[in-house]
């Protein structure tokens, strides 16, 4: 079909039908509302990720591929919609998370695959927002991490100007 024969009846015949697939797949639903926003959440990422390709790299995808994410995404949000009635809406339950509990600078150079946490060993944006912790363990009393994303050994906020 091209773009000028998907009417409405189409188009809702498809999510429907897509509907039915998932709910055969997966028959059972999250109760908690967070969770089933996460499913729909997924599928919504699906969809803004081909509808990129398609528009910025259109070797990646095609329209029919973004038509199937969309379809995919409907019937998701069809799926939350129809359960609003048996979400239980309530707080889950949350831990403490305090600075310098969340990761160690030798435990992030681990896991991104880097074993140089040391003076002037570069971290990425998203590397320094987790490095500023205590380093357990390690050579120094604490590290920061500073705008260039350079790791500044024995920091000491109380001594920052």
């Amino acid at each position: 079909m091209n773009a000028s024969q998907h009417t409405s009846a189409s188009v809702l015949l498809a999510v429907l039908s897509e509907l039915e697939r998932a709910m055969q797949k997966f028959p059972t639903w999250p109760t908690d509302p967070l969770h089933a926003l996460a499913v729909l959440g997924e599928e919504f990422g699906e969809l803004t990720k081909a509808m990129l390709q398609l528009t910025y790299e259109p070797h990646k995808t095609t329209a029919a591929d973004v038509r199937e994410e969309a379809v995919q995404t409907a019937a998701m949000a069809l799926r939350l919609l129809a359960s609003l009635d048996s979400y239980v809406f309530e707080p889950s339950a949350q831990h403490d998370q305090r600075v310098g509990d969340a990761i160690t600078a030798g435990q992030l150079a681990h896991f991104m695959g880097r074993l140089d946490a040391t003076p002037g060993a570069a971290f990425s944006h998203y590397e320094a927002r987790a490095v500023r912790a205590d380093l357990a363990g390690g050579p120094y009393e604490a590290v920061a991490i500073d705008k260039s994303g350079r790791v500044m050994p024995n920091y000491r906020p109380d001594a920052a100007v």
